[in-house]
């Protein structure tokens, strides 16, 4: 792929003059494309690190799950001609991938101008390079590919404490519609990093979409990062087993996940907290796209997929009690 020299030579001269555009708190320059929020800006870490700011509608939805060893992604709020305006901030944390991320902010820049709004541009840019911007020679796993496997461990052993023959159900690491799949009772399950987040993305039209003539529940389980949490990949692998899971099965679903080893360091580097689940039915009604909402019935021709983030805010009238979503975890559990 060839690399537009734009990025670098802004990044260039911001190191050169140590100013910017005096528009920012921070030294920084103005680019395109214009988001609809303001102009992209090109900007310096705290090391004179690459670093690249999106305007954005609000600073909620973080998006530091999306941040590797290699890149930081979160949201800042900076003074905009005497306005504070929110920025969704990517910082290149590894100089060897400095061309690396040159490319992802071209691939953010070409999505925005396409029209796609700055949050969903700029996950969708690092989903198509998250290969990438892993540093391979420390061995590291990016924290949103561990904090995810930490989440469907987690209801995988819930699930397995109900009935040890619910390895069965975990559908999610081969490539199935949804995480978990009982007869037609089925279960999507979203891992958020922060005990208040409420957004979450979903990655296709049929992500929310429940079985022929049987039943969806969209399990969130909410998740911090402590060096005291008791959640590691490793711990639930071994929970699951004390349980009566059986090995193969799940070792199975690990290794299509990238997981050979439940117990290596590079699997276990974070832990986590546990603060709480959550169940939502997915009935008519509930915040979704699928295909039947479209015009034609289907995606228009020559776009394969699309991916959106589903507010929980406005959910609140399918969320389930507590014994509710217990009732339901133990009907896929049997």
């Amino acid at each position: 792929m060839m690399v537009d020299e734009g990025p670098g030579r802004y990044w260039s001269e911001l190191r050169s003059s140590d100013k910017g555009d005096g528009r920012l708190e921070i030294p920084s320059r103005v680019s395109e494309p214009e988001t609809g929020y303001g102009p992209v800006r090109f900007a310096l870490g705290t090391q004179k690190e690459p670093r690249f700011l999106v305007p954005c509608s609000s600073l909620r939805g973080g998006l530091q799950e999306y941040s590797t060893s290699a890149l930081a992604v979160f949201k800042s709020r900076y003074r905009v001609e005497g306005r504070d305006s929110p920025f969704i901030d990517l910082v290149c944390r590894d100089p060897a991938l400095s061309g690396v991320f040159a490319e992802l902010v071209n691939e953010i820049n070409g999505r925005l101008s396409r029209g796609e709004i700055p949050e969903q541009a700029v996950m969708g840019a690092i989903t198509d390079f998250r290969s990438l911007l892993v540093s391979s020679p420390r061995g590291e796993i990016p924290r949103e590919t561990v904090l995810g496997l930490v989440g469907e461990l987690y209801v995988l052993d819930r699930l397995v404490e109900k009935g040890s023959g619910a390895l069965n159900a975990w559908l999610g690491p081969h490539d199935e519609r949804h995480d978990f799949r009982a007869q037609n009772r089925a279960l999507e399950v979203k891992t958020l990093s922060r005990p208040d987040a409420t957004e979450i993305t979903i990655s296709s039209f049929s992500q929310l979409l429940a079985p022929v003539d049987g039943a969806l529940v969209l399990a969130v389980v909410r998740l911090d990062e402590s060096s005291n949490g008791e959640l590691t990949v490793a711990s639930l692998v071994q929970r699951i087993l004390r349980n009566g899971g059986d090995w193969e099965p799940l070792r199975k679903g690990l290794e299509n996940l990238g997981c050979q080893d439940p117990e290596a360091a590079e699997w276990n580097r974070n832990a986590f907290a546990f603060h709480g689940i959550e169940g939502f039915e997915v009935v008519p009604g509930f915040p979704r796209l699928t295909e039947a909402e479209m015009v034609q019935g289907s995606l228009p021709v020559g776009i394969s997929r699309i991916s959106y983030t589903v507010d929980l805010a406005n959910a609140g009238a399918f969320r389930m009690e507590a014994d509710q979503l217990e009732s339901y975890l133990r009907e896929m559990s049997q």
